[in-house]
């Protein structure tokens, strides 16, 4: 509702706490950093470009902003991986800022000016960041699938369809993603984006796959000094050896995670 959509945006006098919050959020800031100028320098007026606003926001944080465009049919899914982000939504009820911390498979968690964080379903943030794209002609629409005598589902569906289809040659370019830039320390871009972690993770599977596979040898080097055959050695042989398989395949998918960023 409308009381729920203004609850969200961020106004312009507070995007440069709502930046350093998103930041700290998705620690791209962490411990006591600091602004490296005065929040006087960040008084921007409403008149101001989006892009110049954010990128000059963002880099007192050592931070930089992305601006990214994207077609209509790709919104929804361009909202599950965008986080952290900063969107710009124009509704008939207020025009702010939308700004992304986080996201499940069905839901996306949105920052909110009162410090508190609030999951969002899927659809009605699209419905949000969509409604500037779709009212001029969602009436019109509207009405064209009533007179069909569709209701329910079936009108959210076909509704849904005609609006792909008749927006398709649309985009929505009012996204920010905010990012380390590529002159940020090599450590800072290693811790943020996990790869010590990984690399922890990494090294100790190693470690267990080692002791597993010394232990499993060492049964059958006793089963031979004791120059008898025990199901028991074999047996636990067997476990031993079988459970090397499933930690060797998350090693590889952790090394792979680990070149890939």
């Amino acid at each position: 509702g409308a009381v729920m959509t203004l609850n969200l945006l961020w106004q312009h006098d507070q995007l440069a706490d709502g930046v350093e919050r998103l930041a700290r959020a998705s620690g791209l800031l962490r411990g006591t950093s600091q602004r490296k100028s005065s929040s006087a320098a960040l008084a921007f007026g409403s008149t101001q470009d989006s892009t110049v606003r954010l990128n000059a926001i963002s880099s007192q944080f050592g931070l930089e902003v992305e601006s990214v465009s994207v077609a209509y049919g790709e919104i929804e899914s361009m909202l599950v991986t965008a986080a952290p982000a900063i969107l710009e939504v124009r509704q008939n009820d207020g025009h702010g800022y939308l700004l992304l911390c986080g996201a499940s498979r069905a839901r996306i968690k949105a920052l909110c000016p009162d410090g508190r964080t609030q999951w969002l379903s899927r659809e009605y943030l699209r419905q949000l960041v969509c409604h500037r794209l779709e009212s001029p002609v969602q009436d019109d629409v509207d009405v064209l699938l009533t007179e069909a005598g569709l209701q329910g589902r079936q009108h959210q569906r076909a509704r849904r369809a005609v609006l792909q289809r008749q927006l398709a040659h649309q985009s929505f370019d009012q996204c920010w993603l905010l990012r380390l830039p590529p002159t940020a320390h090599f450590g800072r871009q290693l811790h943020y984006g996990g790869i010590f972690r990984k690399l922890a993770s990494v090294l100790s599977l190693h470690a267990l796959q080692q002791t597993l596979f010394m232990l499993a040898w060492l049964l059958i080097g006793r089963a031979i000094l004791q120059d008898r055959v025990d199901i028991g050695y074999f047996l636990g042989w067997l476990l031993l050896m079988a459970s090397l398989i499933p930690i060797r395949l998350i090693e590889g998918w952790l090394q792979a995670q680990v070149v890939y960023h």
